[in-house]
Order: structure tokens, then sequence, then C-alpha cells
């Protein structure tokens, strides 16, 4: 008998003594990146202030992580940047010393331009052409290798992409805004969307389809997502350099590019959006397309502005007829209701057939008492509820690159995009340093059970 109660003593001790398992669903998985607790920091560090940005990640099959970017050069010259990570986080140098590598352009590359990732981790990058009068499209990869010349598309005038996406058929889909030749005024441009196949403009598409969402203002299409054979277009309305002045538009483009009028009439704009009481301006940052029942939403995040308080990130859902779920708009703040956390929000749709209405929200903002920018991440449904049982809180998962092996205090990060893959969360960020230095910052967060897929 006592020799049973020795042995259970000893083993409840040794239970204390171990540390406590990270939560499975959610918080930072720190056995990803070695030395380096989940968070990996990638420099390229080119030249210039060393600026390098992330654009586009992708999970492959076999569970690399591909990242592409831009690394700066000089203050106006900038090359493509990618990073592949092995499936356990350290380098892919198969791929090139360092899992890392640049590639020269000429033309035009700065942060908010798009990227596109396909499966087999060849990937698209959209810039300018030298007169930044077109598009230039590069095409590579996932070695560096040149797939095509670079490809200059457009009408002749300002032509500039904000958004990318690669559809079930593996056509690139470029969205943006133009500005008729000859034009000065920020309000004549507008939004338009453009499909490529086999290396040139898809006719199939009707070439450049303007999307107007409000006539008298600047339009934007800068998110996009795919739903049946249709697309799903969200777009910012009005001056992006005065945030007071953003409201934002939604339109369903059939796969033959005409706006679809079953949508409420071509499309909805929304100027001002009602939150915590107040009238609130607002810019769509993301879009996803997520099954709710037997029906499919469009869930839309963004920035919204209300008078005297925080920027917030903000969720909206609508349906397929273009009317409002109720229920949202929603107020997101990452039970943090007295700072910031509308830094540039990001959704990425992910239930399955038979698990649906669920959505990653991600976004950065003023968190901690040293004001170092930190991401937030939370699982919710369309309606903007938290999954309370997903993340290291009960809304969410909140992280700083701050790890000893990194070294040096919480500094900002912006999260940018997310990506799925071998039943784990990848989060993209970029991290700020010192003197206009920044980096890429890869983050990945622990086994999520509605993705359980053999990996552990």
């Amino acid at each position: 008998m006592f020799r049973k109660v020795m042995a259970l003593l000893l083993a409840a001790a040794a239970t204390f003594a171990q540390p406590a398992a990270a939560n499975p669903d959610g918080s930072v998985d720190t056995g990803w990146g070695g030395v380096e607790f989940g968070r990996v920091r990638v420099a390229f560090n080119t030249g210039a202030n060393n600026y390098d940005y992330p654009i586009a990640t992708r999970v492959l099959g076999d569970g690399r992580l591909v990242v592409v970017g831009m690394a700066s050069v000089t203050t106006t010259q900038r090359q493509i940047a990618v990073a592949v990570r092995r499936p356990d986080g350290s380098a892919d140098t198969s791929v090139a010393p360092g899992g890392r590598y640049t590639i020269p352009v000429t033309g035009v590359l700065t942060p908010g331009h798009p990227a596109a990732i396909a499966a087999d981790g060849s990937f698209y990058v959209i810039g300018l052409a030298p007169s930044q009068q077109q598009l230039r499209i590069w095409h590579h990869a996932l070695d560096g290798t040149q797939l095509a010349a670079p490809l200059d598309v457009g009408p002749a005038g300002s032509t500039a992409p904000d958004s990318a996406l690669l559809d079930s058929a593996g056509r690139l889909l470029v969205g943006g805004h133009a500005r008729p030749a000859g034009s000065g005024a920020d309000s004549a441009n507008d939004g338009f969307v453009v499909r490529l196949a086999g290396g040139a403009v898809d006719p199939a598409f009707g070439g450049f389809r303007s999307v107007p969402f409000d006539p008298g203002r600047r339009d934007d299409v800068f998110a996009m997502t795919q739903v049946g054979e249709n697309y799903a277009l969200c777009g910012r309305v009005g001056d992006l350099a005065d945030s007071t002045g953003l409201g934002f538009g939604i339109a369903l483009v059939s796969r033959s590019g005409s706006l679809l009028a079953s949508f409420n009439g071509n499309g909805m704009y929304v100027d001002q959006l009602a939150l915590n009481g107040s009238a609130a301006e607002s810019a769509c940052n993301s879009i996803a397309a997520v099954r709710s029942g037997s029906a499919t939403r469009l869930v839309i995040t963004g920035r919204a502005y209300v008078p005297a308080q925080p920027a917030r990130a903000f969720l909206l859902a609508v349906g397929l007829d273009g009317q409002l779920i109720a229920g949202t708009p929603r107020m997101i703040d990452f039970g943090q209701p007295t700072t910031s956390t509308g830094g540039f929000p990001q959704l990425l749709a992910a239930g399955r057939e038979t698990e649906p209405d669920r959505l990653y929200l991600m976004s950065s903002g003023y968190y901690d008492a040293g004001t170092a920018r930190m991401l937030a991440v939370a699982r919710v449904d369309s309606l903007g509820n938290y999954d309370t049982g997903w993340g290291d809180g009960a809304t969410g998962t909140r992280i700083t690159m701050s790890a000893p092996a990194i070294g040096g205090s919480p500094r900002d990060l912006t999260g940018l995009h997310l990506s799925l893959g071998q039943g784990r969360l990848h989060v993209g960020a970029a991290i700020s340093l010192d003197a206009g230095d920044s980096d890429f910052a890869l983050i990945r967060l622990s086994g999520d059970h509605l993705f359980a897929d053999g990996f552990d």
C-alpha cells in the first residue's frame, strides 16, 4: 500500500514539475522555429534602410511555408524577396542558402502592391511598369526561376494594383484603381478588376472591368474572394489619406466579369457604420465567404473610426442578395476595449463543410502599457462572436516578438496575412525595428481541431 501511495505522490510531483502544456488550439506553437519559440524573423538587408516587407504567405501540401514580399535596395528601388521555411520552421536551404533569396526587378514595387502564391509554390508579384502607367506582373517558380517574361497590362493612364487572387482554376485576378489618362484628380479614380489566363488578359472576363462604388469619389478594389464560380469584391471609397472620409463598397462579379444585379442591384455602398452608438467612418481591408446553415455569407472586416474613441476593427456580414445580416456590424476589441485594435484587420475563412461559420480574424494595434504594437488573432463566427475555447484567452491570442532568442524588447508588429496548413495557422507580419528597418515576422499558432489531419 505504502509503495502505491508513494508512486502516486511521485507521479503527481512529476506532473506539477513539468511546464504547463500549451493550449492545443490557438496559442503560439513554441516548438516551431527551433530556438525562436514559434516566432521566426527573416531579414534580407539588401540596402537602404533594410526595409523588408512580406506581401503573401502560403502553406504548401508538404508543410513548407512560402513567403513572398519585397526588400529595399535603395529608398526607391526594391527587389522581390522570398523566404521558405520547412515544416519545423527551419530555413529550407534546398531552395536557397539561408532559405531566402531576392530577385532584381525593373519596375516599381511597394509594400502596398499584392502577390499571389500557387499550390506548387510558384508565385505572381504585381507592381507597376517603369512608366507607372500600367501593371507589371512577374511570374516565378519557387526556386526563383522566371516562368514568363514580365507582363505589362492595363489601359493608358495611372493604374495601381491593390489586391490579387488565384481562383480555383489557377487564373490570376488583380484588383485596384485606375485613373483616366490625363486626369490628375483623385476623385476620378475608379476601381477595377482584371483576370489573366494563359499569360494574357482573359477575354472571357471582358478585359479591365470598372467597379465604380461611388462615381464621385476615389474607388479601390482592395480585397477579393471566390464564391462558387463568382467573385466577391470589397473596395475602399474616398481619400485614403483622410480616414474621416472613408467608406467602402461590396459587389459580386460573375465568372464573365459582369456585376451581378442580384447582389443589391449591382452592389452596395456603405458610407458609415453605427458602432457603439456612434457613426464610424470605415474602410474595408479583407473579405471572406463562409457558410452559415445552408446559405453562404460574405464577411467583411476593416478599420472603424469613431469620434473620441480608439480605432477599432469591425466585422460586417451580408447575404449573397446584398442584405445586411442582423447582428452586424460588430466592433472587435480582442478584450482590449480601451486601446486601438484597428490596424489592417484580416480575415481567413476556415470552416470545413461539416463545420461551417468559422473565421480567423487578425489585427494589430497598441495593446500594452509600453505602446508596443502587438498582434491579436481570434476565431469568430460570421456575427463576430468569439470562440472562447480557442487561443490563450477568451478573446483569442495576443502575440509579441519578444522571445529571448530574438532579443530586445517587444517591437511593433503589423499583421498582414493568415494561411492555414498542416493543422496550423500561420501569420505573416512585418516587425518594425529602428531607423526604418523592418523584417519578415513569421509566427505559427498551435493545432486547430477543425483541421486535424494527422500532422501531430
